[in-house]
């Protein structure tokens, strides 16, 4: 009886009552199984990384240089900041191999020296080595990723030039009071804030938030002082003032900034042995200040005369 009992359950298992059941069963089957390829399939391409396959070089109207950097894939907004010194512009392309080789590439257009690109952690960083730093955009448009280097040199000959303004100039004697040289810092185009801050390792950090991520910078040294001139901006009378730092313990002794026709002028005044360098990420620029020694510095001079490449 149990071997009888056991032959009918599995007749009764395996012999259908009628064609559809099964037929529902198996297109159903079917269906969920094509579904989790399908989901599989779809995670697998959201995580795929993307690769930077060339490079691609122009120039535009208005002395501007275009760069053009092509992916195999749909592109994504990268993150992007600059270094003063030297002049270099850096985007990240996170998830992305580096499909360039590690040589670096010379442009030689406008202000673009050279492109480099070193892949490491499963990202890719390109540098964009310039003779001097100048406002840039980015955008994406499909697979490519667009940088548009704007003109400094021109953007400053035409902020120096600029003539003044009547409401700028000392009112006659005896006329009507007029509103202070600063109100027109009241537009979108006004330096937001300038701070300091001392850095864990003794580094004095000056934070300055620009009106736009665009806006024209130039910082050089001049007689032992930092000076960085902001192009075609304006200065709040809240801003235009000396800062003293000497308590924070810093190489910077004073930060002063003021206006200077249509720009505004901003001198770091160390004290002893220092380094500097200049950052930009979105719309704070930082300056800074690292103390140093002479043997350090002497050196840093050493290696430079021994290294001829392109250092990232």
């Amino acid at each position: 009886m149990m071997r009888t009992t056991t032959t009918n359950t599995h007749r009764a298992a395996t012999a259908p009552v009628t064609g559809k059941p099964v037929d529902t069963v198996f297109t159903w089957l079917t269906g969920m199984v094509a579904g989790i390829v399908m989901v599989v399939q779809t995670a697998a391409a959201a995580g795929a990384p993307n690769t930077l396959e060339s490079v691609d070089v122009g120039s535009l109207p208005g002395n501007k240089v275009q760069i053009i950097l092509k992916m195999n894939q749909p592109a994504e907004q990268p993150l992007s900041f600059t270094i003063d010194n030297p002049a270099r512009i850096a985007l990240d392309l996170p998830n992305t191999h580096n499909g360039l080789g590690k040589a670096p590439q010379t442009i030689g257009v406008g202000l673009a020296k050279s492109l480099a690109a070193v892949e490491a952690q499963g990202r890719t960083r390109v540098v964009l080595n310039l003779i001097q730093m100048t406002p840039y955009e980015t955008r994406v448009d499909g697979n490519m990723i667009v940088v548009t280097l704007q003109d400094t040199a021109g953007t400053a000959a035409v902020a120096t030039a600029a003539p003044s303004t009547p409401a700028a100039a000392a009112p006659a004697s005896g006329a009507a009071p007029t509103a202070p040289a600063s109100t027109p810092a009241a537009s979108g185009n006004s330096i937001r804030n300038v701070d300091f801050r001392r850095g864990d390792k003794g580094e004095g950090r000056v934070i300055i938030t620009l009106p736009a991520p665009n806006t024209p910078v130039d910082m050089r040294q001049e007689a032992g002082q930092v000076v960085v001139e902001f192009f075609n901006v304006d200065l709040p009378e809240a801003l235009e003032r000396r800062l003293d730092v000497t308590d924070f313990a810093t190489p910077v002794k004073t930060v002063d900034t003021v206006t200077k026709g249509h720009n505004v002028r901003m001198v770091i005044a160390p004290t002893g042995e220092y380094d500097h360098v200049a950052y930009q990420t979105d719309s704070v620029y930082t300056v800074e200040i690292k103390p140093t020694t002479k043997e350090q510095q002497e050196e840093r001079r050493r290696e430079k005369l021994g290294y001829t490449g392109e250092r990232l």
